[in-house]
């Protein structure tokens, strides 16, 4: 996903999904308390090394963060096994024994909430044909209603990954089993449906509409840790914000700026995917989604608009298109000199685009060099807000805000400085393609392709995240470039040893740039092409991998005649099912010679015993 980009900030990086189930990104296995509740805690607190590091490589003002960063991200959220609970539950206000639970001016509808529980196992981009250990977990979640549907909407780290979801309501007991409807990975939330009638007695949540007041009350309802039954804890609206939203950033992937709500109500894990409700109208304000560790009461919930958004789009189309993005990265525009020397006024601000998405809204009506001076009735000043007023109390919020606020395909009009003359326009915004694929199950999968012992992957964010050692330069690119055409970034990802490969490079991941000396760029160009070498009768197939920092490409050569012989050899030993993943099955036993086909014996058993390939592969 291309956006608009800021440093993240070390306040920032200690944000923490109480509940993540994304097996991908966990260093060690996660475990369930007793009663089924999962504990989640930070890894140690970030070092001053670290942070110089963060701060040296993390540029604002629209750069992306570099891999140091980035892999500092994932290695400190990391989830240790969790210690068994040493003393009894900790008593908190306000736990809910009715259906509903007094508040301010009227009555919580606390029925309305209800407990998830989730099994599942994130799948390994590092072996692509295995998937990880199982594991098992619990959030909670509300109903609402999306049209005439009654469905339950939580968070999307709660569902993440999971291959069965069962529900439970307030004060019963029995689970029911629940299906994902839609997941919306970049604002964190998820839709479940609810086979059965035991929702036609849970009252649906109603949103409040506006963004609630700075400093009003704000109860937040769920099954934290620490017991069984549902639990209500008391807080006010401390800020509102915009950020990144924890759970993508987690993932590696960085999005465009968000609205969210500051709390200061405890949310603790077990408490993700709840309601916050408003306790004098009963509505709810949002979705409790993250907290931050080693702070005091520093809770965020996902404010009802952006929840709203996600209910209208699926009930228009039956699934979540995606986050809208501006589509241009900017830099601030706070030096007197050159603001002069790109033609403002002393009482212009705004903030100098230096990079377009070519499949961006904006992509042929803004160049770099432009200055973005307004969006909408809004004036973007120099360090690249907007003034928003929130009940008459006015926030700076980043000028991202303006587009991730509104429904994908919403046109804004922009006032853009260029050559010392105002230009008027307008574009539609929506989410633009990524140059690599960035959520499992979403816009990738776990796929490869060996030959020779060579095992090729597309470069993805969950292969960055499960691979510390992708080099600093393809994960900058995976942050920073554009997506031009239909191009994947294709990479060695790793290799077996085989005595055809032997004295290569297979312990590095390296991009690929050609087969045969032609350019590659994508994974069914680079079956097909190795396919035809095979046909061809060539003696040798040459692969051209990127020399990192020198440009060119470095060439290494199989002998074609000793391939079959060592696919065959290296899939019994390393029990593979096969030289490619299900997604390119069909390609490879289309274009390769049958002398090569040998390696699909595992798929094609598959296949006469009437399975699926894919669901089986992939682990599904």
């Amino acid at each position: 996903s291309r956006s608009i980009l800021v440093a993240l900030t070390f306040d920032r990086l200690q944000l923490l999904c109480p509940m993540l189930a994304s097996g991908a990104l966990q260093t060690t296995p996660l475990a369930a308390q007793p009663g089924g509740l999962l504990h989640h805690q930070a890894a140690e607190p970030l070092s001053a090394e670290v942070l110089a590091s963060a701060g040296a490589n993390g540029v604002a003002h629209g750069k992306r963060t570099s891999s140091t960063l980035s892999h500092q991200i994932s290695s400190n959220f990391a989830f240790p096994r969790a210690e068994p609970l040493r003393q009894g539950p900790v008593a908190v206000p306000n736990h809910g024994t009715a259906a509903a639970v007094s508040g301010g001016g009227g009555l919580l509808p606390t029925k309305t909430v209800l407990r998830i529980f989730g099994t599942g196992a994130a799948r390994s981009y590092l072996e692509p044909w295995k998937v990880l250990a199982q594991q098992e977990w619990t959030g909670s979640g509300f109903a609402v209603l999306v049209g005439k549907d009654k469905l339950v909407l939580t968070n999307a780290h709660v569902v993440d990954n999971a291959s069965m979801l069962r529900v439970s309501r307030h004060g019963e007991s029995k689970k029911h089993p629940a299906k994902l409807l839609c997941i919306a990975h970049d604002i964190d939330l998820a839709l479940l449906q609810v086979s059965g009638s035991i929702l036609d007695d849970v009252p649906a949540a109603t949103f409040k509409e506006v963004l609630p007041r700075l400093y009003s009350e704000v109860k937040v309802v769920g099954f934290p840790q620490g017991g069984s039954t549902i639990c209500v804890t008391k807080g006010v609206v401390s800020r509102i914000d915009a950020q990144e939203y924890v759970h993508p950033l987690l993932k590696g992937v960085c999005t465009n700026k968000v609205l969210i709500i500051q709390i200061d109500a405890a949310i603790n894990p077990g408490n993700s995917g709840g309601p916050a409700f408003d306790p004098d109208t009963g509505m709810s304000i949002g979705v409790a989604s993250s907290g931050m560790p080693g702070a005091q009461n520093i809770g965020y919930i996902i404010p009802a608009s952006i929840a709203q958004n996600f209910l209208t789009c699926y009930a228009k189309s039956g699934t979540w298109p995606g986050l809208p993005e501006a589509g241009f990265l900017y830099r601030g525009l706070e030096n007197e000199a050159l603001r002069r020397y790109l033609g403002l006024a002393h009482d212009q601000t705004g903030v100098e685009i230096h990079s377009v998405a070519p499949k961006g809204p904006l992509a042929g009506k803004c160049v770099p060099g432009d200055v973005v001076l307004k969006i909408d009735d809004f004036e973007v000043s120099s360090e690249g807000t907007v003034s928003y007023e929130v009940h008459e109390e006015k926030v700076n919020l980043s000028l991202e805000f303006l587009v991730t606020r509104d429904m994908p395909g919403v046109t804004k009009r922009l006032s853009v400085l260029r050559g010392g003359k105002v230009q008027e326009l307008t574009a539609a915004f929506g989410p633009i393609p990524p140059l690599v694929g960035r959520f499992d199950r979403v816009d990738c999968q776990p796929t490869y392709f060996m030959v020779g012992g060579y095992v090729f992957c597309p470069l993805s964010f969950p292969m960055i995240q499960q691979d510390k050692h992708v080099p600093e330069a393809l994960v900058e690119k995976a942050y920073a470039a554009w997506k031009e055409a239909d191009e994947q970034i294709i990479v060695l990802q790793r290799g077996l040893k085989h005595r055809i490969n032997e004295g290569y490079d297979l312990d590095s991941v390296r991009p690929l740039l050609t087969v045969q000396g032609e350019k590659v760029s994508s994974m069914e160009g680079l079956v097909r092409s190795v396919a035809a070498v095979i046909t061809s009768g060539a003696e040798y197939l040459a692969f051209g991998f990127e020399e990192q920092g020198r440009g060119g490409a470095m060439r290494e050569v199989l002998p074609v005649a000793e391939l079959a012989e060592a696919d065959s050899e290296l899939l019994e030993l390393h029990q593979i099912p096969a030289c490619v993943s299900p997604n390119l099955f069909e390609l490879y036993r289309s274009t390769m010679p049958s002398s090569s086909r040998g390696v699909l014996s595992t798929l094609m058993k598959m296949v006469r015993c009437g399975r699926n390939p894919s669901a089986s592969a992939a682990g599904a």
